[in-house]
């Protein structure tokens, strides 16, 4: 009984209070929106309430994110769970953000005239070197991206091709293959490639399907790759230790001295971080990103072994080491 007096009475306190508040507040006008005000509030409503491409952003079914079995979307859910409040939309900025350079949906603005084509024919001789592919008009451009390093001021360039003669003055080397991998490896520090994106180099023997190859789509491969660098395994090669196999079988193979041989394989062995699964890659014709800072670090490091002419002459047993040491 008594807890309902106290209850009767705050109702009716309550209710006194309502009715003072009535007697003393202005009454409000009532207002009727005119058309025009509604299609504005209708359209800020839209603008403000989440689209479904805002909730839900699209993505290329494809699309995997640091070249994983993993989708990009799958990745952005995680992120977007895990650091932007459920913001799928800003998840997926964040992620391309963070690694443009690994989702494959990322877009690489690159055109075929970004594209750069090298190989080099140094030779004792003019008539000692291979014959250069005849080029399809539609690969050719204006100034020409083929580019020949040579020693001989006489060697022919077909269409297409621009000739770059190099003295002794610029490569100082006593053999001549030494100066045809400076072009192979450094060529990319040369005035006349600074405005490749992409470079392919080749051995002018194996330039011949030039014409038919999907160039520009290997070049946002490479661009879109953190390693920057792409060619392919040397195969025939089995077991561990596949730089030192690689060494004895072209020493047996009378394509390079066995004292050469040897002592390179000494110097592998000492190296404190070589490391005996490295893979021998064919080194014949590949590409890379001539702006990746790793490929420069991978470049200038070779060089800086390769160019005192102490050790072999075949350039893939201290590549693989180095691409082995660089984890590339």
């Amino acid at each position: 009984r008594y807890l309902s007096t106290i209850n009767l009475m705050g109702s009716a306190i309550l209710e006194q209070n309502a009715k003072e508040a009535e007697t003393l507040a202005p009454p409000v006008p009532i207002r009727i929106r005119t058309s025009s005000e509604k299609r504005k509030q209708e359209h800020l409503s839209s603008s403000l309430s989440p689209t479904s491409e805002q909730r839900e952003p699209a993505f290329c079914p494809k699309c995997r994110y640091k070249y994983s079995s993993e989708s990009c979307k799958n990745r952005a859910k995680f992120l977007a769970k895990k650091y932007t409040g459920g913001d799928l939309a800003e998840a997926r900025q964040k992620l391309y953000r963070e690694h443009p350079t690994h989702c494959r949906q990322q877009q690489i603005n690159i055109s075929a005239h970004d594209l750069c084509f090298v190989t080099a024919e140094f030779s004792d001789a003019p008539t000692d070197m291979d014959s250069l592919p005849i080029l399809d008009e539609d690969m050719r451009t204006d100034p020409p991206r083929h580019f020949v390093f040579t020693n001989q001021p006489s060697l022919s360039a077909p269409l297409g091709w621009r000739r770059i003669v190099l003295d002794e003055v610029e490569l100082p080397y006593r053999r001549q293959i030494t100066k045809s991998r400076w072009p192979k490896f450094m060529g990319w520090q040369h005035p006349s490639l600074q405005h490749c994106e992409v470079i392919f180099y080749g051995d002018a023997y194996l330039m011949n399907p030039i014409n038919e190859t999907n160039w520009l789509e290997m070049a946002r491969d490479i661009k879109q790759n953190p390693v920057g660098l792409m060619q392919d395994k040397q195969i025939g090669l089995s077991g561990n230790n596949k730089p030192i196999t690689e060494l004895r079988k072209v020493a047996k193979e009378a394509k390079l001295s066995t004292e050469l041989s040897e002592k390179t394989i000494t110097w592998l062995l000492n190296q404190p971080d070589y490391d005996e699964d490295a893979i021998v890659y064919k080194n014949a014709i590949f590409g890379y990103d001539p702006r990746n800072a790793k490929v420069q670090q991978l470049m200038q490091d070779f060089w800086s072994i390769y160019a005192k002419e102490e050790l072999s002459w075949r350039d893939q047993p201290i590549w693989s080491y180095l691409l082995a040491r660089e984890r590339m």
